[in-house]
């Protein structure tokens, strides 16, 4: 099971600037290719992928285009990693992988507080689900961002690496039960491992690309950010529409899922034809609510891998 995101799902926007953004959803003119990275972003990029195991890299690269600028780093990393064995068997189309995978990412972090009663907790524990990989095990049984695995086959977890150590000790079409919190209440479901892992990257060469910030100006309510997801509209005008469309919808599943006083009134989707755009307006949204200053004020934003 993949235990990290790569870059390509782990980028935002500065939520003090989000007015200044809105600007930024009809500015691209280009095809919907992505922009040239500039210094910064590559940076980034590759300090991401240094920071990334060699199994998640293998399965970043055998997902991305052989020919891409990313493609080149994932080797180039994969290189200085030693990652030979990996390496090689992303190479080949053929490789039969036994392990069994439940095809989510989950929030590294432990919940807090607010995210608990935010989700009807009276006290944190579990590992929260914050997406599903598309045809993994997880979408299969049914699982969404912001379900709470609280237990796996009769075992409690509260910490993510220990659950996914767990699950990576178990074969493709084991039946593993979990014990989930959804919608303020327990439920049991059984989910048939499969050898989908999650998703590592957002494929190039969409027409457009967003994300949705829902921030809070209340210290003390939770504010939220979606990751990057692509779109089939590449004009100005049209991502400028769409935005206003994912932002309406991804506020409408915080309201189904989560308790209404930690869903602020304003719910804003970013979009561009360019991911490298989009992938740099999302970094400095992150490196903003991981400030200091921020989290002095109260500021906590939960991260979900949602789409429409």
């Amino acid at each position: 099971m993949q235990t990290k995101l790569s870059f390509f799902t782990r980028f935002a926007t500065a939520v003090t600037a989000i007015a200044s953004i809105a600007g930024c959803q009809s500015a691209s003119t280009n095809s919907g290719q992505a922009a040239p990275m500039d210094a910064k972003t590559t940076e980034f990029m590759y300090s991401t992928y240094r920071a990334t195991n060699c199994d998640v890299l293998a399965t970043t690269l055998s997902q991305t285009q052989s020919s891409s600028t990313y493609a080149a780093m994932i080797w180039q990393v994969m290189e200085e990693k030693n990652c030979g064995a990996e390496s090689s068997a992303a190479q080949s189309q053929d490789v039969k992988d036994s392990k069994g995978r439940l095809g989510v990412s989950l929030q590294k972090s432990e919940i807090t507080l607010k995210l608990a009663q935010a989700i009807g907790m009276t006290t944190p524990h579990g590992v929260l689900i914050n997406g599903t990989g598309k045809g993994g095990a997880a979408e299969a049984a049914g699982l969404k961002a912001l379900d709470v695995i609280l237990a796996a086959d009769d075992s409690a977890y509260d910490n993510t690496e220990a659950l996914q150590a767990y699950i990576g000790t178990l074969s493709v079409g084991h039946p593993l039960k979990l014990k989930l919190w959804r919608n303020r209440a327990e439920q049991t479901l059984v989910v048939t491992l499969g050898s989908v892992a999650t998703p590592a990257n957002v494929a190039e060469g969409a027409p457009g690309y967003c994300y949705v910030s829902a921030p809070s100006g209340t210290p003390g309510v939770l504010s939220w950010r979606s990751y990057i997801f692509p779109v089939s509209v590449s004009s100005p005008a049209d991502l400028q529409q769409r935005g206003k469309e994912v932002g309406a919808q991804f506020r409408s599943y915080l309201i189904q899922n989560v308790s209404s006083a930690h869903v602020g009134e304003t719910s804003v989707g970013i979009c561009n034809a360019g991911l490298g755009n989009v992938a740099s307006i999302w970094k400095a949204d992150v490196s903003s609510t991981q400030s200091p200053k921020y989290q002095a004020w109260g500021g906590e934003t939960v991260d979900l891998a949602w789409k429409p």
